[in-house]
């Protein structure tokens, strides 16, 4: 059977840059937290500190800079 690629399928997706980063920050700390490595907890926390200064940045009239879109392609 084989597979017909003629077709392709785009979609647009936009995302908050701040809340992405805080995501993967917090999924890092979680991993990290597992393996108890002392000083990296203290790292991400310094990561977030500086992540809710661009959230504060970001804010306002701002914000719309918050926003990136991407458009994914994918064949059938």
């Amino acid at each position: 059977m084989t597979e017909d690629f003629t077709e392709s399928l785009e979609l647009s997706r936009e995302f908050d840059i701040v809340a992405e980063i805080e995501k993967a920050l917090d999924d890092i700390e979680k991993s990290f937290e597992l393996l108890e490595t002392d000083d990296v907890p203290e790292k991400i926390a310094y990561l977030k500190f500086l992540i809710r200064d661009l959230d504060d940045l970001f804010s306002g009239e701002n914000e719309p800079l918050r926003y990136r879109k991407f458009t994914l392609k994918r064949s059938k």
